[in-house]
């Protein structure tokens, strides 16, 4: 559906963007990013601003990449766009964890939607603070406040990427678009396209339903394991006591 190239391409943008040394991972993770949204959005319109925010990410990235490659690593443009990028970030995740949120909601699964409302506010919080940081270091510069503040938002960076990792990860093993499964097919003049086309639509959305009842029932199998285990621990307990 998606999800498991989102994580690949999540993991691989954000994790790369707290290492010291640039190999254009950003920009990378961007395009795989960008790929695997392009995907979702296939399935569900709630990922079509998480696009246009990977979209300007990516383009922001390969400017970047771009910058530090030619030596031009500091002064006001390479500032711009590293303040540019960061708010670019913050809109993507905003986007993209309230999309999967909505859709948690959708499939009535509670848990997975508050975790990823957290997501939202706690990984938010951290680029938005990472993009006043970018503008205002170049103009007040201050070695050891420098070496503090990054020493935090390189904990708090590792924190975020874990974060945001796990909730699609969530996402990919819990989640299944209905409802909204693909969108319908243009409508072509010719009949033997429209054919084509609608009977490559028909059985693309069979399949859809029938890895969305298979997932749905492997979900509701592991949460019934689940408090099953917990009814016979506590039960175990009473005997004890």
């Amino acid at each position: 559906m998606g999800f498991g190239i989102l994580l690949i391409g999540y993991f691989i943008a954000f994790s790369s963007m707290l290492t010291t040394s640039y190999f254009f991972g950003d920009a990378i993770g961007g395009v795989v990013i960008l790929f695997a949204l392009l995907k979702l959005s296939g399935y569900s319109s709630k990922y079509r601003p998480a696009v246009i925010s990977a979209i300007v990410f990516t383009s922001l990235a390969i400017a970047g990449g771009i910058s530090v490659f030619w030596g031009i690593a500091d002064g006001l443009v390479p500032m711009i766009i590293k303040a540019a990028k960061t708010l670019s970030v913050l809109a993507l995740h905003i986007y993209l964890f309230r999309a999967i949120a909505r859709m948690a909601s959708d499939a009535d699964d509670i848990r997975l939607a508050s975790k990823a409302k957290k997501g939202v506010a706690v990984i938010s919080l951290y680029y938005l603070f990472a993009s006043i940081y970018a503008v205002s270091s170049y103009y007040f510069r201050d070695e050891t406040f420098d070496r503090y503040m990054t020493l935090i938002f390189y904990t708090y960076g590792i924190i975020c990427v874990i974060m945001g990792s796990l909730i699609i990860h969530s996402a990919f093993a819990r989640l299944f678009v209905v409802g909204e499964v693909r969108e319908s097919p243009k409508e072509s003049r010719i009949p033997l396209i429209r054919n084509v086309r609608n009977r490559f639509y028909e059985s693309k959305v069979k399949a859809d339903e029938e890895n969305y009842r298979l997932m749905k029932e492997a979900r509701d199998e592991a949460l019934s394991s689940h408090s099953q285990k917990k009814y016979n621990k506590k039960k175990s307990r009473k005997k004890k006591k």
